[in-house]
């Protein structure tokens, strides 16, 4: 049967990340996933199939694992593996100013109406990875400003189930590829030395980072701004759902959600937020 090991004596082979699982391998693959569920929280079925079978194939083929239940025992045996694990499926690749548009359509749709809203204005970057993202939100909000003295009723949490890539956020320093999409003007403006280009201070008052699943973490309420970008094309079809409703809960009246190009409303969320504009995605609670 494929995929259900080697003869004795052979070397085991390597996981398979795509095609069809034999048996064995489906069975073993299911008990890994409940271990990990049961012991650490995360759900690998709420990602699709075949990109979890493709991260974890990684991990483990670095490990020279060629079983599902073989890297079980190892994750029970090192459970910092989960750590190396957590790096290996979290989607970590960004950049200041990614998709340039989405920015300047938040400068033209979205930054106006934040600042004209009285009181406190919570903003929310949902998968921020090592930072680029809330730092980039940060730097729209102070060329917005008319001084400091009107940043200071704002504030951005950004959010990652990969507490590495959320330490490397707090230290806020960036190598030249993460700057690739800034003009040198903005770049003397917001970061000091370089390389690694240090964020200026204060950008980072503006800024904190937590650890959240998404797939199962309670979410900050009553936000004005919700960034998940590129987030949600990895999850199953039934998790979309569920995290879209649950950003629609998250949102105040008014509140903007933004997604990633390839990304689009599914479920309820459809009959609650409507598109501002025509190309970029993005949408306003009613």
């Amino acid at each position: 049967m494929p995929g259900d090991g080697a003869p004795s004596g052979t070397p085991a082979p390597l996981p398979l990340s795509t095609g069809e699982l034999g048996a064995r391998d489906a069975a073993e693959l299911q008990d890994l996933l409940n271990g990990i569920r049961d012991r650490f929280g995360l759900s690998g079925a709420a990602y699709k199939e075949r990109y979890f079978r493709r991260r974890l194939g990684l991990r483990m083929r670095r490990l020279g694992i060629g079983r599902y239940a073989d890297y079980a025992r190892r994750l029970e045996d090192d459970p910092e593996e989960y750590g190396r694990l957590l790096d290996a499926v979290a989607i970590n690749v960004s950049r200041f100013f990614r998709n340039p548009d989405v920015w300047q359509a938040l400068r033209r749709d979205v930054v106006p109406a934040l600042f004209a809203r009285d009181g406190a204005v919570r903003l929310w970057s949902a998968g921020a990875a090592a930072g680029e993202e809330a730092y980039t939100l940060a730097m729209v909000l102070a060329e917005h400003a008319g001084g400091a003295d009107d940043l200071e009723r704002f504030a951005i949490v950004g959010t990652d189930i990969d507490t590495q890539a959320l330490e490397r956020a707090r230290r806020a320093e960036y190598p030249d590829d993460a700057l690739a999409e800034l003009d040198p003007g903005t770049r003397v403006r917001w970061f000091d030395g370089g390389p690694p280009w240090r964020v200026r201070p204060e950008l980072l008052r503006l800024v904190r980072f937590r650890t959240l699943d998404l797939a199962g973490d309670r979410f900050p309420g009553d936000q004005h701004l919700i960034l998940c970008r590129n987030v949600l094309i990895y999850f199953e079809r039934a998790l979309q759902e569920a995290v879209l409703a649950r950003f629609v809960d998250a949102l105040a009246p008014g509140g903007y959600l933004v997604l990633g190009q390839a990304e689009t409303l599914v479920g309820p969320a459809r009959e609650t937020l409507r598109r501002i504009g025509n190309r970029e995605r993005v949408y306003q609670r009613a």
